[in-house]
């Protein structure tokens, strides 16, 4: 399968948003405190929603590294290179903390 054919699948109807990271339930984004104006920040609370809603009572640890072998489950099953992904996702990160350690107090 074509490394894009993962755009292509067919998805549910479902309550969502899509933004940066793709589909997130909407529940997630009305639990965060939108009135910080730090967007490293609002991904943190969301993530942190987001481990809280993948597991069953587990630690946050536990669903952190059951979030992320699924991910790699998931990019073999559509042929994508999960490794490639990460380190985009990491030089992503780099650049956001750069970004905000630039910005004035």
């Amino acid at each position: 399968m074509a490394a894009s054919s993962f755009a292509l699948l067919p998805r549910k109807k479902t309550n969502a948003i899509f933004n940066r990271a793709g589909q997130v339930p909407a529940h997630f984004l009305k639990e965060i405190d939108m009135t910080t104006s730090n967007p490293i920040e609002k991904r943190a609370k969301r993530f942190d929603n987001l481990l809280s809603d993948y597991g069953d009572g587990d630690a946050s640890e536990t669903c952190l590294i059951d979030l992320l072998t699924d991910a790699r489950h998931w990019c073999d099953r559509y042929g994508l290179d999960f490794g490639k992904y990460d380190r985009l996702a990491y030089d992503h990160y780099l650049c956001e903390i750069a970004e905000e350690d630039a910005e004035p107090s």
